[in-house]
């Protein structure tokens, strides 16, 4: 995809209409292979507003405005929520993720563990919440 292309006019919204007359919109989800070594499959969508994420308490108005303010100075997508695990560069996948969290929780070796998890948060990766600022 052309990186001029808006992708606000490329997605649709769940409920939006594609008319095959008009040429924006095109698809309601772009499927994106994210590091092609590791094979992450990731599906962005777009949703009309972020009125139930702020009602659920998933993100609130400070992240928001946040996300906003990037959009708006840097002229590009923000992921504000995700679905599923955060992606990580250079694991090996989702076995090599596995993999990672097995010697994390799981590892003998009380160095390795210490090392591998110090290794994926310098990555990003937290036992709590994962900072949008990390999201792909």
């Amino acid at each position: 995809m052309l990186e001029r292309l808006e992708v606000d006019r490329v997605i649709a919204v769940q409920s939006e209409a594609i008319d095959s007359e008009e040429l924006f919109p095109v698809t309601r989800e772009l499927i994106y292979n994210y590091d092609f070594g590791d094979n992450w499959i990731v599906i962005i969508t777009k949703h009309k507003d972020c009125d139930n994420l702020l009602k659920q308490n998933i993100i609130d108005e400070y992240e928001l405005e946040e996300a906003k303010d990037t959009v708006l100075s840097k002229h590009k997508p923000v992921c504000i929520n995700k679905d599923g695990i955060s992606v990580l560069d250079n694991v090996g996948g989702l076995s090599g993720f596995a993999d990672l969290l097995g010697t994390i929780y799981e590892g003998e070796d009380k160095e390795e563990r210490a090392s591998v998890r110090a290794w994926a948060q310098s990555l990003g990766w937290n036992t709590r919440k994962v900072s949008n600022k990390m999201m792909l």
